[in-house]
């Protein structure tokens, strides 16, 4: 059985701890399991909730409002963590550890500073630390089997995550986790036992891992092992929990060309379209209508991908150059001018500009653009020829 999730827990790590209440969680799964790393983030929740505003009753040592270093160092830590500046958020974590050295979420907090890092020791190190202090502290056992995952110590991850169900049973991450990894090591039986439970909890507002996403999971583990009516299924079963997801779509469409089925795999990728204009998926079936030469039915999705992505000027020019060939060539026109005023010096364009212009007629303002050719572009000797027949 091929690799079924390497990374994932990485993505769990950076996330896990780096704000309360600590719900952000991204999945990436390794290629082998799918033909390209797919991602699935989460929102992460609103401002991370100040230490003193924090619940006494949270086992996990935050300090009291009293103390004013403390405070201070850890929410410069929270600070710099949303802003993405991992060293300066460990030092300050480091310095709230002098004024609070017993506390399991600080330790928690810059263990997942110290993996964005790729300081993977000393953050396993804390997080042993953390639960020793606090064996009542989820996010620490799970952050602790991220790393134990990253290092390929699966079965340290596994009893980590039997661990963390021990103390929460329901917690979302903790099943979707361990059952792909149990998938990892082959154990593909007792991993869907654990998707199927959590795709039986109803969905929470507090979490990213709905009904839809553990189907999808649970989909991916089937096709792993090679049950592809399974992962059809439960890939069905996800779109009808979120239609328009578009994970899901391209998964169960890949299925359908997989028998042959094309029709069937558009008509599924057209139908999340309308949900949800995703830009993968509009990828996935511009690509399809443009094999085929269906240059109008493209013309929509290269759209959703330009508007979606303005700084991608090569899907811009594929779009210029399907307007042209449709034969409309005022949108074509329009696209090439707004390229060729952001790249005056592009011999692409200008050549594009020129060819198009004599196409509508416009001889003279054609040869302004083709003035503008440098004469080791690929195509001048054809602009050359082009002139020379236009005045033969």
């Amino acid at each position: 059985m091929g690799n079924l999730i390497s990374m994932a827990a990485i993505f769990l790590i950076v996330s896990s701890c780096a704000s309360a209440p600590l719900r952000g969680r991204e999945v990436r799964l390794q290629a082998g399991f799918e033909e390209s790393e797919e991602r699935l983030r989460t929102p992460a929740s609103a401002k991370p909730i100040p230490m003193h505003r924090q619940a006494k009753k949270d086992l996990s040592g935050v300090p009291g409002s009293d103390e004013d270093s403390a405070v201070f160092h850890f929410s410069m830590g929270q600070a710099f963590s949303l802003d993405n500046e991992p060293q300066k958020a460990v030092e300050s974590y480091r310095a709230t550890l002098v004024h609070d050295p017993k506390s399991a979420l600080v330790r928690a907090r810059l263990a997942a500073e110290l993996v964005k890092l790729g300081n993977f020791a000393e953050a396993k190190i804390l997080c042993l630390e953390a639960i020793e202090i606090d064996p009542q502290y989820v996010d620490t056992f799970l952050l602790l089997a991220g790393i134990q995952v990253a290092a390929k110590e699966f079965e340290g991850a596994l009893s980590t995550y039997a661990r963390t169900l021990k103390i929460e049973p329901g917690n979302r991450d903790a099943l979707l986790y361990y059952g792909v990894t149990l998938a990892e090591v082959g154990k593909v039986k007792e991993g869907v036992l654990q998707l199927e439970k959590l795709v039986k909890l109803k969905d929470a507002a507090d979490s990213g891992i709905d009904q839809a996403v553990a189907f999808y999971y649970l989909a991916k583990v089937y096709e792993q092992a090679g049950q592809t009516p399974n992962a059809e299924k439960a890939l069905k079963n996800a779109l009808d929990r979120r239609p328009g997801f578009g994970k899901a779509a391209l998964s169960l469409a890949d299925i359908y060309v997989a028998r042959n089925d094309e029709a069937g795999a558009n008509a599924i990728l057209e139908e999340a379209f309308r949900e949800n204009h995703a830009t993968e998926i509009a990828e996935r079936l511009a690509e399809s209508y443009l094999q085929k030469n269906e240059f109008e039915k493209a013309v929509a999705y290269l759209e959703t991908m330009a508007e979606e992505d303005p700084s991608n000027e090569n899907t811009k020019l594929r779009l210029a150059l399907v307007y042209w060939q449709l034969k409309w060539l005022d949108k074509s026109r329009l696209v090439l001018t707004n390229l060729a005023e952001k790249y005056p010096q592009s011999s692409e364009i200008a050549f594009y500009l020129g060819e198009l212009e004599m196409e509508r007629g416009n001889v003279a303002v054609a040869l302004g653009h083709y003035q503008r050719i440098a004469p080791d572009y690929a195509k001048y000797e054809q602009m050359v020829n082009r002139v020379v027949f236009t005045y033969r």
